[in-house]
């Protein structure tokens, strides 16, 4: 059975879409020198108001408004604390986190009972002429709803705002070297409020695709990890953003894939090979390490490449518990960064101060 067709790509593409959204406003965050580990927290607040936003109005783009607005709000909190404040950024992000989870779960059962009795209508896709009929690559990349095109241009206009604007040029020196950024007349208090204001609003609209756009419904931590996935695919691209975009498409693919590998008696030829090339083109991209550690990780990635190559020629007759495929997007975010180790590019100053020391 070749699971690798254009109903797993149409929905890799949908799986992408709030990690793309939510991805974009870190990158522009943590360049700014703030790390929102509350990157969580945004989404599954955007997620639970944008719902109940939407049941109480009866308008779909009145509850997208309001997810991005709970996300704002949440990013205003972590702002007052850390940036005004000078709270450790983790300490605060890891807060938010407890504070979404445990608000939205205690307001979701005071008004819905704990459970979604009001099913919402999801955003209707919009066909895009002529690419649309394209042969297997058209539907899944040109009949999507809004917001799922509105990701496919979110991480490329970051890009553009941080590498091609005066704004961006100073919101990266503030997060590479804020004390001298404010010696030399930058504000960077404010560049970083910005930045992490635009954080909140993107990972609060990553919420509201979730609850609004995609499924039409609500359950307690429907977030189920995306903030975190969003985070390793800025590690995992290095702070770039071309990085990011494939390291946020590529957990979307896993994320489609494990749903469709659960109900499988065995692994497909096709996944193995896939799999196998994966592996190898990574091998290539990060070919430049020099440490030791790095050669190790190298050496046993190219093992696990054989191995997992010589299952897909020989097609392996191999069952894996479905548990192992719930966990695949997790677990392949934690082998990335494991295998980023040595080669990090993390801005100089994030999480740092900028007043001197």
């Amino acid at each position: 059975m070749n699971v690798l067709d254009a109903t797993w790509l149409a929905s890799s593409i949908v799986a992408a879409a709030p990690l793309l959204l939510a991805a974009s406003g870190e990158l522009v965050s943590q360049r700014a020198g703030v790390l929102n580990i509350g990157l969580e927290a945004y989404i599954l607040a955007g997620a639970f108001f944008g719902y109940w936003a939407e049941v109480a109005t009866g308008s779909l783009w009145i509850g997208v408004a309001c997810g991005v607005g709970a996300g704002l709000l949440l990013a205003a909190g972590m702002g007052i604390a850390s940036i005004q404040c000078g709270a450790d950024q983790l300490v605060v992000g890891i807060g938010m986190v407890l504070l979404a989870t445990g608000a939205t779960s205690y307001i979701f059962d005071v008004r819905f009972g704990g459970t979604s009795t009001v099913s919402l209508k999801p955003m209707e896709s919009v066909s895009v002429p002529v690419v649309s009929d394209i042969p297997f690559l058209g539907r899944p990349l040109f009949d999507q709803s809004v917001l799922v095109y509105v990701s496919y241009l979110a991480v490329p206009l970051a890009a553009f705002v941080l590498y091609r604007t005066t704004w961006g040029l100073a919101v990266r020196a503030s997060g590479e070297a804020p004390v001298a950024a404010v010696a030399n007349g930058l504000k960077v208090r404010a560049l970083r409020w910005q930045a992490l204001l635009l954080s909140g609003a993107m990972g609060g609209l990553a919420g509201a695709f979730l609850s609004v756009a995609q499924l039409g419904f609500f359950v307690h931590g429907m977030s189920s990890g995306r903030g975190y996935l969003a985070l390793a695919a800025i590690f995992f691209g290095q702070w770039r953003a071309k990085g990011a975009f494939l390291a946020c498409l590529i957990f979307g693919a896993a994320q489609s894939l494990q749903l469709r590998l659960q109900g499988l008696p065995s692994v497909p030829r096709s996944v193995w090979i896939v799999f196998a090339i994966a592996i190898l083109a990574h091998l290539i991209y990060s070919h430049r390490g020099r440490d030791e550690l790095f050669r190790i990780a190298h050496l046993l990635e190219a093992v696990v490449a054989i191995v997992v190559a010589a299952c897909g020629i020989l097609s392996a007759d191999i069952t894996l518990p479905s548990e192992l495929w719930l966990a695949l997007p997790y677990v392949l975010s934690l082998i990335v960064l494991g295998l980023s180790v040595g080669t990090s590019r993390m801005p100089s100053g994030l999480t740092l101060s900028p007043r001197p020391t």
